[in-house]
Parts: structure tokens; sequence; C-alpha cells
């Protein structure tokens, strides 16, 4: 009789569909603090998506675990070990900043830009990362949702506009007010996005203006995030079209961000005009 209930135990088990683990958002925030003309927005950018992101996971009820990276740790090699490390969590929510600055060669042939890290050494020198690589080697990884920001210039490599005093203000997520529609952009989308501050031959900036500190595409994104996620049903492609709108009209139309969306509810890939 035991042997008969046991056997139906497992049965049933077996029957029954197969629960999803319980999502963990993985962020990685590298921002260059070594530059010294992008350091202060740099520095804010670094603080507020590191806030955003510890506030996102807390409204959605899921566990953060989040690394920066700056300084000494600013680096290819430990970004490169970062992305190695992530497991193959099918319900993870992966989230990929980085705040430096950016170039390209011509022989590229995708929009994103190599990432640049100066050596602690001797910061004339650098190391460089392809923005393309970042994307590949998460696609494999196929994670619930990838999120990539490259908030960097995209153009033959030059300085960004200098940055004065910077301090961590808003806009960023916290958690409160409640955003419902966090949680459809957050956990009911699966694919990857992947985002530049600018597209192929511009500059990205970074600036004091009021409330806009930091990078002007990090503070676009921050800004339209919360915006839409007032309502319970945003999509993507309205947050970073809001986003890149941001960058345009405070840029006069000189910084064009580039977005690629490629999730269950978006096929496309969208360059504001």
């Amino acid at each position: 009789m035991r042997w008969l209930t046991f056997s139906f135990i497992i049965l049933v088990h077996a029957l029954l569909p197969a629960r999803e683990a319980k999502p963990v958002l993985r962020a990685l925030i590298a921002c260059d603090l070594t530059s010294k003309e992008i350091r202060p927005g740099s520095r804010a950018d670094l603080i507020r998506m590191k806030k955003s992101c510890i506030a996102i996971a807390r409204q959605l009820g899921i566990t953060p675990k989040i690394t920066t990276l700056r300084g000494k740790k600013f680096s290819v090699k430990r970004v490169s070990n970062w992305l190695n490390a992530i497991p193959k969590q099918a319900n993870d929510i992966v989230f990929f900043y980085y705040s430096g600055h950016g170039g390209r060669y011509n022989t590229l042939k995708d929009p994103w830009p190599f990432l640049i890290f100066p050596l602690p050494k001797n910061p004339r020198k650098a190391k460089t990362l392809m923005g393309g690589s970042v994307y590949k080697l998460l696609a494999q990884k196929k994670p619930r949702l990838s999120i990539i920001i490259f908030d960097c210039c995209n153009n033959f490599f030059q300085s960004k506009d200098a940055a004065g005093a910077v301090s961590p203000v808003p806009p960023m997520i916290t958690s409160s007010p409640i955003l419902p529609g966090l949680k459809t952009l957050f956990l009911q989308s699966r694919g990857i996005i992947t985002s530049c501050a600018a597209r192929p031959g511009e500059i990205a900036i970074t600036t004091v203006r009021g409330a806009i500190t930091g990078g002007i595409f990090t503070t676009g994104f921050l800004f339209s995030l919360k915006y839409f996620a007032q309502q319970p049903a945003p999509t993507w492609d309205q947050v970073f079209t809001g986003a890149a709108t941001c960058c345009q009209r405070y840029t006069h139309g000189k910084q064009n961000p580039k977005f690629t969306i490629k999730t269950k509810q978006h096929q496309k890939s969208t360059t504001p005009l």
C-alpha cells in the first residue's frame, strides 16, 4: 500500500508543470572614474543606476545581485569574467550598464561601439572591449531578459563634454512610489535589448543642467522608465523611444541614441530620426 502511495505521488509530480525558478536581477554597472573629464558624470551614473537596480528588484520582489566596477576594478578582464560567469538561468534578468569612453573603427559592421578601459597605472593607455561581443555573449546565455546600455561615444575616439561639479540627484527609480509597469517590462518580457547613447559617428554627452546629472542618455532612460512604468502595460519600445527623445531635445538633435529591441513583444530595430 505504501509503495502504491509513493508511486502515485511520483506520478503526480511528473505530470505537474515544472515551476520556473524565481528570477534574479543580475546587474553589472561599470563606470569610468579614471578619466578626469568624465569622472563626475560617471560617478553620478554609477550611484543612481545602482540605486535604481536595487529599487527595481525590491518592487519586483526578486533578489538583486549587483556588481559595480570602478577604479582598479574597472577593467576588461573583470567585465569578461562577469559575463562568462553568468549562469544559464532561463528566468533571470541580466542588466549590463557601461558609462565611460567609447569609439568605433571603420571596419565595424554592427552599430555598437568599443568600450574603453584606461589602465590604472597609466590612464593614457587603455584596453578595449567590443560592444558587439557583449551582445553576442548575452544572446548565447539566453536569460529571460537582457538589457544592455552603453552610455558612451560611438565615433572615432574623443573625449566627452566635460562635466562640472556633479552630485547624485534624480532621476532614479526608488522603492516608492510603486510603479506597476515594472512587472510588465521586466517579468513579462523575454529577449534582448541593446542600446547605445549615440548612433555611429556621434559623441555622447555627460553634463549637468538643472535636474539632469551625468550621461544624457542615462538620464533620459531613467526619466522614461519611471514615466511609462506608472502605467500597467508599458512597452520597452516606449521606454527607449522616450529616452531617445530626451537626448535629442537636450542636445538639439546632436545626439541620437541607437537601440534594438528583440523580445517576444518586439521584433524590430528602431533608430529614432
